[in-house]
């Protein structure tokens, strides 16, 4: 069943939302008799992403959250993690605040269990969804807090002004815009599957 739980994730993976919901659905009855936990939160969030791909985004909402609250339960915090993002990035703008905050209570979580690949999702996350209900102050202090926590990891940066190669947490004003960019949403880690925003804008 842990197999066929990674075929149906490499179906959505794929772009094959169908085939994964199917593959999902075959696999849960058998899950749940054997008590596989572990399994079942993590289809609930591959079936969830797929809904949500499918357009279905009451069940996808539902599975994500489900499978989420599963996963913490058992201590599977990648699994939730994984479910963190995904609900993080639904296309949901009559509840921006519950993506915003999903993407911050994950990237405490991510913090907590040492899963900094993870985090930096739920960051970049948390930065897109402050914009909309007016939170930016508390995602700009989590990125600043990374940095200066984490180190910086990129291989090269561009600074705008001399800081003697120190890190410079400061800002003499905010420019905040709404920019609109159409597009169909994606999963977080493969944004290239779908005609993403993000990266037309």
């Amino acid at each position: 069943t842990e197999l066929a739980g990674q075929l149906a994730r490499a179906h959505f993976f794929l772009d094959n939302n169908d085939q994964a919901i199917q593959i999902s659905d075959s696999l849960l009855p058998a899950a749940e008799r054997y008590d596989l936990a572990p399994v079942i939160a993590d289809v609930f969030v591959t079936k969830g992403t797929a809904l949500l791909n499918s357009g279905r985004a009451r069940e996808a909402r539902t599975l994500l959250t489900g499978g989420r609250e599963l996963a913490l339960s058992i201590g599977d915090h990648r699994t939730a993690l994984r479910a963190y993002i995904n609900v993080a990035a639904m296309p949901d703008l009559a509840d921006a605040a519950a993506s915003f905050e999903s993407s911050r209570t994950g990237l405490a979580l991510a913090r907590r269990v040492g899963q900094r690949a993870l985090g930096y999702v739920l960051l970049a996350n948390a930065s897109v969804g402050a914009v909309p209900v007016g939170e930016w102050d508390p995602a700009e202090g989590a990125a600043g807090d990374l940095i200066v926590t984490e180190g910086f990891l990129g291989d090269f940066v561009i600074t705008g002004e001399p800081t003697d190669l120190n890190i410079g947490v400061a800002a003499k004003g905010v420019l905040a815009l709404r920019i609109g960019v159409s597009g169909r949403a994606a999963p977080g880690p493969t944004p290239w599957l779908r005609d993403h925003a993000v990266l037309r804008a």
